[in-house]
């Protein structure tokens, strides 16, 4: 027994603890960490790494050689995944270590992974606020207007945005981007920005700053499908009164959710507005201001689990968003009943595959569906009317679709109830100036978007938005 007391050190460290309880050797603890340390010393790391969490002394290691900070210059990942296992304390200094734009990511899956608070990195949530906003900046997505309304509650991300469109603007000689800076600080003179350049955009003219559209219509009419019944046919409900008034005593209605994108790691978000179409009107529902209400909940319920027919575009992930921004509510628990998914729908009937509400807007109607609004706060209160429009015309052309729908192909809705994911043909792709699926980008009538407002047929520079 005694060789074998002093064979230990031979043996791999994988299988270094299966031989002492075979052999049953009590390893002394500081003999071992000793072990270890010469080993992480002979930099045979994955060694040290691998027996130190086996015998639980990672922490007494990383008090002795800082190994994290040494494995995070190595880029040696598994090996760190491996030490700060189950280790709360070492997931956190880790993470600590990790906040560089190299391994922002790596850092962020080990928060989540070890259960850690977001909260506690302040300097990890500021790389990822300013990686973000520098990829949405000049991504073709999203427009400055769009992003401004997201972040305008976040002053360091508007900050950051005023100070790189001030840098962008001086590689362009005084472009449009400091002028769009020098507007955003005039709006928000409270911004924590530097006096040095503050001065650098004093002396350029600021341009006009509109924002995002405050009309009652899609951003442009001349091209896109606008909401065909009238402004008053749309009710904003935000109280019980109001949720006590509605009808459900119909056949068929069109159902989608709202809710403030996600643009930075970790923001949180819920749903904000639930719309209901009919045939004769939109009821949109405030999620935020009603969720706490037992006739919503009660409602929903009966609407979600009732005999009407429900169409929606990949609505399972809305009821997922739904179940996660308002846990206590029973009404999105269970599976939805007489359910008709639309894209289910097109591709079973057409045989084509539109891809989603925009792509079968133009396949049955033929019409192109501006998504714009999909990208702006729902958060805000009262919403400006062109979000009013929005989410009304999203979810009342479901109802359009699957009645030309039926009549093109001689059907009921009820018999595209519980239609299953078929393959069919996707189609050509989306242009990517409009989107639309009926030219190629070179044939676009309408050209570029700006980066500005979103617009089509023109560019930033030229933009009088």
């Amino acid at each position: 027994m005694q060789t074998m007391q002093t064979y230990w050190k031979s043996v791999e460290p994988k299988a270094l603890e299966v031989f002492c309880k075979i052999f049953n050797i009590n390893l002394n603890q500081n003999e071992l960490l000793a072990y270890i340390c010469e080993l992480w010393q002979n930099q045979e790391w994955q060694k040290a790494i691998c027996v130190a969490s086996k015998f639980k002394l990672a922490k007494q290691l990383e008090e002795q050689l800082s190994v994290i900070a040494f494995l995070v210059k190595k880029d040696e990942i598994e090996l760190i995944k491996i030490l700060i296992k189950n280790n709360t304390e070492l997931a956190t200094n880790a993470v600590r270590q990790m906040c560089t734009n190299k391994h922002c990511k790596i850092a962020g899956k080990i928060i989540k992974s070890a259960g850690l608070k977001p909260d506690d990195f302040p300097a990890l949530s500021e790389l990822f606020i300013k990686n973000a906003l520098r990829y949405f900046m000049f991504c073709d997505n999203i427009c400055l207007y769009q992003l401004v309304e997201l972040i305008s509650d976040i002053p360091e991300a508007l900050s950051f945005v005023v100070e790189e469109l001030k840098i962008q603007g001086k590689k362009h000689k005084g472009g449009w981007q400091i002028c769009m800076a020098h507007a955003l600080l005039n709006i928000h003179p409270e911004l924590p920005i530097n006096e040095q350049v503050k001065n650098a955009l004093s002396i350029f003219t600021p341009r006009i700053h509109k924002g995002p559209s405050q009309n009652f219509s899609c951003l442009q009419p001349e091209y896109d499908l606008c909401y065909p019944l009238p402004r008053n046919s749309i009710f904003f409900i935000d109280t019980c009164e109001q949720l006590s008034m509605i009808d459900f005593n119909r056949n068929i209605a069109g159902i989608d959710c709202e809710w403030r994108p996600c643009l930075f790691k970790f923001q949180k978000t819920k749903v904000s507005l639930f719309q209901i179409a009919f045939e004769d009107g939109v009821f949109l529902i405030d999620m935020i201001k009603l969720n706490k209400e037992p006739l919503l909940d009660e409602i929903l319920m009966k609407f979600l689990q009732g005999e009407i027919l429900k169409v929606g575009v990949s609505f399972a992930g809305d009821k997922g968003m739904l179940n996660k921004s308002y846990p206590h509510m029973k009404a999105f628990k269970k599976p939805l009943k007489n359910y008709i998914e639309l894209i289910n729908a097109c591709t079973e009937i057409t045989g084509c595959n539109p891809g989603g509400l925009a792509g079968s807007c133009e396949l049955i109607l033929n019409q192109t569906l501006c998504k714009y609004e999909q990208r702006s706060n729902w958060e805000i209160r009262p919403l400006r009317e062109s979000q009013i429009h929005y989410s009304a015309l999203d979810s009342y052309v479901q109802l359009m679709i699957i009645k030309v729908l039926c009549e093109n192909h001689n059907c009921q809705p009820e018999e595209l109830i519980g239609k299953s994911k078929k393959r069919g043909s996707s189609g050509p792709s989306s242009c990517k100036h409009c989107d639309s699926k009926s030219h190629k980008d070179k044939n676009c009538p309408r050209g570029p978007r700006c980066k500005i407002c979103y617009m089509t047929g023109h560019k930033a520079d030229k933009c009088q938005n």
